[in-house]
């Protein structure tokens, strides 16, 4: 048996060592310094950290160490110790990888494990399950990854600091216990008020209080009755006053009725029924009643059964077991063995505290109460045709053990249900658990197998209320081919953890879906997290695999406010059929940090607008949607308007900088608060998108009345209602008070000032939400956030090496969105169809982005921007496109393409139709600024613009075709060079579209046909011998583009191959510019600013190509 102690700081768990068989007898000594112990063909208990000569030294007899490969500083799992011309495996607890340290390898190796990623055997099973249970699960995970952290010690049962709150509850049970011992002690060896004896023709009766007429005895005292003998038609009535108490101890009674029930308690203030130890009890009803009774046992006052012995119970007419009152279970083994009706019925209330209460079959509900059913202990068993557990107001379960088979729910609540403790196993075909309104877990060990839903807390849609489902804690698996895994209105994943072994949707959120903690390891056919408004993740490890769903989905969209999924925090790890995360709304990824992928597509955040999301702390930045607004600033003079409010000031000075998610608080009693925001740099204003709310006093918080929108050109008059306001609390916001969409119409707006009010007379607070100003109308749908402290790994559809064909209608794409940003989050993803598609614009800021994709890298039916971060396309069909497409700040982007590296505007959605006008130039353009860092190997075109292509500041190297067929650099319109450096290689066959159409171009550049192998490096020197450029090949080339700052005309530059680049490089780029040995390749003279030094088969521009190549 394991034992624990509750110590501040320290988790820790008792290691199991297995019992030494009779011929390793002298195993408990094998070592002075260890606890050592052989099973087997095992040696375990070695810490890790030891080294192999500690090990020798501490085991008396002759020793030796022997490692599979090699020698190792510590003694490790799977190396062989040798006692006495015995071999054994060693065996180091949590040491899973074989390195005798215990670290983050180890707990990952278990999670692969449970995802069946990865086999273990052998020694390394064994030290894999460091709980003992013979197998392996997240419970070992949590508990070496507890141990890597410090919180808790694999080899110790001991805690570091005592908690003395666990040791008053182990104090105060104790002392209830002792109380229920001596009680129980003291009812079994004292003296009875009487006796009752039966026999098949009378009933012998003796002392006070009760009396006998042919076989029916009746009771009319209070007392303690010693009941025995056998009847087959017998009966027990009881007709005590309403302040008795009557203990009917049941001594080896076996009781029939031919009419009415056996036992019957007609009034009393409570009837007992005590078990004496070592005895069989029988009762057994008739199929027809003519008395008031309605069970075998039967109570029209609280009924209390204890004791230690057994009592087997037939009800043929309802109830095998029943109470007008409340019934308490304090001890005892009672079997139903069949039941008409229910098991056990209380009309008030069941309390289980202790005993066994079996129901093998009944012809509906195992147990029921009409009011509360509370669970501390003992144990319940049902297998019966109905419910297992059924309560009408409340189930409240912290201990004990509950054992379901049924064909309805397992267990269910009309209202709310709470599970803090104990042990739960439900085989069903309806719904595991299910509550009406609220359902908490809490804490215990539960496992469910349903046939509709495992968790269910959906509310009740006749009465139109929203149902809680909240996970604080616990251990919790869960099975359900049909159903879903946890169904909530709202549901809440805090704590716990939570394995979905196979579910249609494994997390379920009517309206939302929020998840701030636990493990969560979700297997589905279906969704892994579904709502139709919202999902929130905040925190916790989830990992998702979806065999024909999506990962994440917020579906429903038509508002500002639904559909949106928010990730702030945790682990998420999706492998999905479909789509990974998706919803009606934005894409923003901000603050993760790295991790891998591989597999399938999930369509990460499928959104229909491009509405963006709110800041999680910190300095907001504007999403303008393509309005310039450089800041948003808050007054801190607070002007009042016609009304009077806004008189109170949070801030002397001049306008303040605008936080995103503050509570400023706002001194009125009259609910009034005005606040005026100034807007820089906008106009042409068509919507404002207004998340605020009003918080009552220092916690409380409310919704305004109303919200009013006002606008002025220059700060002073704001006279002009903006808009209409429409929008609620409901969903996302209900945290953040009132969400609204102000929609109108004005120009050159600059300041804009909200007014909300309130009905209720007390001071407000106003918390600073967010305001989004757009330059167009709002498409419907809403947002999908992935912020701060995330890695996110997404795979579909069996990845990039699974290219998705022109005939498949599904959609396999890695994180697909109206409107997707990229701020500062770790992805990796390796799709089937697109990684990244978004129908409207992308963003990237910041982070890092990994994707392989088995069409386009990232791909943008509108503008894509990248300006921070890094973007790797390990494999793709396209590597990026968008209708224009600007590279700048110091965004980093890697791509690796089987066609176009970058095209703008001439690719296709999922291999689909092309977009409009991509046969010609247009309002498209490919775009390079700033300090960025571009590479592109492509088998097509490099850089491929069916429009413009400007070049004006970045480092930009391209390694192009080796076909005459396309050429490194492609475009329809003009060029224009006037910054950066340029390096791109290709074939010679389309050589001359490379610097055509350049007249706008004020930096130099120069085109060459020279010959190069894969390898190759070669570096440009100007006149004077400065080295301006150095890169090593990847693969051949015939053309040569180069521009740099370092070039102007009139001068002469050497091209240089089979030297050596000195230094680290990037890519295939030497920054440090230098250059050893080397020969002449070319050379050119820069004539003009534009100078083609050779010539190439020609061909039409890159976007009029008739055919592509898939």
């Amino acid at each position: 048996m394991k034992r624990t102690r509750l110590m501040a700081f320290s988790l820790v768990v008792l290691l199991c060592l297995t019992t030494l068989s009779p011929i390793y007898a002298w195993a408990a000594s094998v070592s002075t310094k260890y606890n050592l112990t052989i099973s087997g063909e095992y040696l375990k208990g070695i810490p890790e950290k030891i080294t192999p000569t500690d090990l020798i030294t501490s085991i008396e007899e002759e020793t030796t160490v022997t490692f599979a490969n090699g020698t190792k500083a510590y003694v490790c799992t799977g190396c062989t110790v040798n006692i006495e011309q015995k071999s054994y495996l060693a065996v180091v607890m949590g040491d899973v990888d074989g390195s005798g340290i215990v670290d983050t390898t180890d707990y990952l190796r278990i999670k692969y494990y449970c995802l069946n990623t990865i086999t273990l055997d052998s020694a390394y099973f064994v030290a894999a399950d460091v709980d003992g249970s013979a197998s392996i699960d997240s419970t070992d995970y949590l508990r070496i990854k507890a141990h890597f952290l410090g919180n808790f010690d694999l080899y110790e049962d001991s805690y570091v600091t005592e908690d003395t709150s666990d040791d008053v509850l182990s104090e105060e049970s104790s002392a209830e216990s002792t109380e229920e011992s001596s009680e129980e002690v003291s009812e079994e060896n004292s003296e009875y008020t009487g006796t009752i004896h039966f026999t098949e023709s009378a009933v012998n009766v003796s002392g006070v209080g009760a009396s006998a007429s042919g076989t029916t005895a009746t009771v009319t005292v209070a007392g303690d009755y010693k009941v025995t003998g056998t009847c087959g038609d017998g009966h027990i009535i009881v007709k005590a006053g309403t302040e008795d108490n009557v203990k009917l101890h049941f001594s080896g009674v076996n009781l029939s009725s031919k009419e009415n029930g056996p036992v019957f308690f007609e009034s009393a203030k409570n009837g007992h029924i005590i078990l004496a130890d070592g005895t069989t009890n029988t009762l057994t009803d008739a199929s027809t009643y003519t008395n008031a009774s309605k069970a075998a046992i039967f109570a029209e006052c609280d009924l209390k059964i204890k004791g230690e012995g057994t009592l087997n119970v037939t009800g043929n007419f309802k109830h095998a077991v029943a109470s007008d009152d409340e019934i308490f279970f304090e001890g005892g083994n009672v079997n139903v063995l069949n039941a008409v009706n229910d098991g056990f019925h209380s009309n008030d209330g069941i309390y289980i505290s202790a005993g066994t209460a079996t129901v093998k079959a009944a012809g509906s509900d195992a147990f029921e109460s009409e009011l509360v059913f509370d669970i501390t202990g003992g144990t319940l068993n049902a297998s019966v045709t109905g419910e297992g557990v059924k309560a009408a107001t409340a189930f409240t379960m912290s201990g004990g053990t509950v054992n379901v088979t049924a064909a309805d729910n397992g267990i269910k609540s009309s209202d709310s249900a709470e599970i803090s403790g104990g042990n739960v196993n439900i085989t069903c075909t309806g719904n595991g658990i299910k509550a009406t309104n609220t359902l908490n877990v809490n804490g215990g060990t539960i496992t469910v197998n349903a046939g509709l839903d495992c968790f269910d807390a959906s509310g009740d849609s006749l009465l139109g209320t929203a149902g809680t489902l909240t996970v604080n804690n616990g251990t919790i698996t869960v099975t359900s081919p049909t159903g879903e895994g946890f169904q909530g209105t709202y549901l809440y994943v805090k704590g716990g953890t939570i394995k979905v072994t196979n579910a249609d949707n494994a997390f379920k959120g009517d309206s939302a879906v929020y998840v701030s903690g636990g493990v969560s390891i979700l297997n589905c056919t279906g969704n892994g997290i579904k709502s139709n408004l919202y999902v929130g993740i905040s925190g916790g490890e989830i990992t998702i695999t979806s065999s024909l769903g999506d990962g994440v989905k917020a579906s429903d969209g038509v508002t500002v406010g639904q559909g949106d999924v928010d990730v702030t925090g945790g682990k998420l790890t999706i492998t999905a059929k479909y789509d990974g995360i998706q919803a009606d709304g934005n894409l923003v990824i901000n603050n993760g940090y790295d991790g891998s992928s591989s597999g399938n597509e999930a369509s990460g955040a499928e959104v229909s607008s491009n509405v963006a999301s709110k800041s999680n702390g910190g300095s907001y930045v504007i999403s303008t949607g393509g309005v310039s607004a450089d800041a948003l600033y808050c007054d801190p003079t607070w002007s009042a308007d016609s009304s009077g409010y806004g008189s109170g000031a949070i801030n002397d000075g001049s306008w303040v900088g605008y936080t995103s998610g503050d509570w400023v608080e706002v001194t009125r009693s009259n609910g009034g608060v005005t606040v005026d925001f100034k807007l820089a740099s906008v106009s042409n204003v068509q919507n404002i998108v207004i998340n605020m709310g009003l918080r009552q006093g220092s916690s409380n918080r409310g919704l305004p009345d109303s919200v009013t929108v006002y606008t002025s050109s220059n700060g002073t008059d704001f006279s002009s209602v903006f808009g209409s306001v429409s929008g609620s609390a409901f969903g996302l916001y209900q945290d953040y008070g009132y969400s609204a969409v102000i929609s109108g119409n004005a120009t050159n707006v600059k300041y804009v000032r909200i007014h909300m009010s309130a009905s209720a007379t007390s001071n407000y607070i106003l918390r600073i939400g967010e305001i989004e100003i757009y330059n167009g109308a709002i498409p419907s749908g809403t947002n999908v956030v992935v912020p701060s402290g995330y890695n996110i790994t997404i795979s579909t559809n069996g990845g990039s090496s699974n290219k998705v064909s022109s005939t498949d209608t599904e959609s396999y794409k890695g994180i697909k969105g109206n409107s997707i940003t990229v701020k500062n989050c770790n992805m990796y993803i390796n799709a089937s169809d697109d990684a990244i598609h978004s129908n409207g614009s992308f963003t990237m800021t910041g982070g890092k982005v990994v994707a392989g994709s088995g069409d386009d890298g990232v791909h943008a039916e509108e503008t894509l921007t990248i300006s921070g971060g890094e973007l790797e396309i390990t494999k793709s069909n396209e590597g990026i496109e968008g209708l224009n497409i600007y590279v700048n700040g110091t965004a980093f982007v890697k791509v690796t393409a089987s066609d176009d590296g970058f095209n703008a505007a001439g690719g296709a959605d999922s291999s689909g139709g092309w977009f409009p006008g991509a046969s010609s130039s247009g309002s498209y353009s490919l775009n390079f600024s700033g300090e960025c860092f571009v590479y592109v190997n492509a088998s097509g075109d490099g850089l491929d613009s069916n429009g413009n292509l400007n070049i004006s500041g970045g480092k930009i190297f391209c390694e192009g075709p080796t076909n005459g067929g396309n050429s490194s650099m492609d475009h329809n319109g003009a060029l224009s060079i006037t910054g950066g450096l340029l390096l791109s290689l290709g074939s010679s066959g389309m050589a001359n579209e490379c610097l055509s159409n350049s007249a706008s171009s004020t930096q130099c550049a120069f085109a060459v046909t020279a010959t190069g192998n894969a390898g190759t490096t070669l570096a440009i020197k100007n006149s004077s011998g400065t080295v301006l450029c150095v890169f090593k090949t990847t693969k051949q080339f015939g053309h040569i583009v180069f521009s740099s700052s370092g070039l102007s005309t009139g001068n002469n530059y050497q091209i240089l191959t089979g030297g050596t680049g000195v230094g680290e490089n990037t890519c295939g780029y030497y920054p440090s510019n230098q250059y050893t040995g080397g020969s002449q390749l070319a050379s050119v003279t820069q004539s003009s600013t534009i100078t083609n030094s050779g010539s190439g088969m020609g061909g039409g521009p890159g976007g009029n190509r008739p055919t592509r190549p898939w």
